[in-house]
């Protein structure tokens, strides 16, 4: 259901393979030195990864689609320089490089350098995107909380913790919350791996047995309430396009087409009914 990805070059592959290292390691190291849930938390495509781990199994590291970067998001300033430096110090790293970002106060950038090992050829340096501060902070269009990344608190996945060690992520419609926004953070709508990562989305949801419509509906309600009617309007044109698609293509299995299916249903459901709520 929705667990294909992208597989990519041997290289591209051989890379998200090298990133899948990191974070294992960030998660046994994070565990082992004691840190909290909200000092270490997967926003966006790594967290949608962990969620396929989750329900998929081992498959979902194949599946994937893979990844270039991290998002972390932490409300402890400095707790990811003490576990960047404690992976340094035990061979897991062999460099740092962190920098401001330009007008962000809450947002720092890192290139964390891998050892290369066996894998000649193959890109070793892992950028991470780093959102921090004490009590809330800013991304995008949004304000996180401890309690609220957008609806609810993180989420602590412990059956994976035994392979895993400490892996936090935000809640399944908050982890959808944060890639519809991307409708307007990009500038250019939903890109192909955004869509990857909401058909994925898709598939947990069914796997998870819950369901997509009340999940759909708190998402944009939410952004409802605090954007107003056209761009909640431009996350369900966004889904009902993507949806629409995916029920067409032959390479999609029979049962991810009905997903697609009843999502588009769902969708065009709800923008109907909210059209006609604000007309």
């Amino acid at each position: 259901m929705f667990r294909e990805g992208f597989r990519g070059s041997r290289q591209e592959r051989g890379y998200w393979y090298q990133v899948d290292y990191l974070l294992t390691n960030i998660g046994k190291t994070a565990e082992s030195i004691g840190l909290l849930p909200t000092d270490l938390v997967h926003i966006g495509g790594i967290s949608i990864f962990f969620r396929g781990l989750e329900v998929f199994g081992a498959s979902a590291v194949n599946n994937s689609r893979g990844t270039e970067d991290l998002d972390i998001v932490s409300w402890r300033p400095g707790s990811f320089d003490q576990l960047a430096a404690e992976m340094k110090a035990r061979g897991i790293i062999e460099d740092i490089q962190k920098r401001p970002a330009p007008g962000l106060k809450d947002k720092f950038s890192y290139d964390i350098t891998l050892p290369t090992g066996n894998n000649v050829g193959v890109n070793n340096v892992v950028p991470i995107d780093l959102y921090t501060g004490h009590n809330s902070i800013r991304f995008n269009d949004r304000v996180m909380t401890p309690d609220a990344i957008i609806i609810d608190p993180p989420d602590v996945l412990g059956s994976l913790q035994r392979e895993r060690g400490l892996v936090v992520v935000p809640s399944v419609r908050d982890t959808l919350a944060v890639k519809l926004d991307i409708v307007d953070s990009s500038g250019v709508g939903l890109r192909e791996k955004d869509e990857i990562d909401i058909l994925w989305m898709l598939g947990i949801i069914s796997r998870s047995g819950l369901s997509f419509e009340p999940i759909l509906r708190s998402i944009i309600d939410n952004a409802n309430r605090l954007w107003g009617f056209d761009r909640s309007l431009l996350r369900l044109g966004a889904l009902e396009n993507l949806f629409s698609e995916a029920e067409k293509k032959t390479v999609i299995n029979r049962v991810s087409k009905e997903l697609a299916r009843d999502a588009l249903r769902t969708v065009r459901d709800m923008k109907k009914r909210f059209v006609d709520a604000v007309g």
